[in-house]
């Protein structure tokens, strides 16, 4: 989920449960920076600009030992 041409916002939120593991729920979402890329590698190929926006939602649970 690399996408480059994007700007936006990341929330994060951990909860330490104990002194060895840790859970977390991130939320991303993300825009163009520039509508005006097209043709070349910007749309075609490796696609660098080719998502409108991007939403994701992880969920991470860590444990230290």
């Amino acid at each position: 989920m690399g996408y480059l041409n994007t700007q936006g916002y990341k929330l994060n939120l951990a909860y330490n449960i104990s002194d060895f593991a840790v859970a977390a729920v991130s939320w991303f979402d993300a825009w163009n920076l520039r509508d005006d890329l097209f043709g070349g590698q910007a749309t075609g190929g490796a696609k660098l600009g080719n998502a409108n926006s991007v939403q994701v939602l992880q969920v991470d649970f860590n444990l230290k030992f």
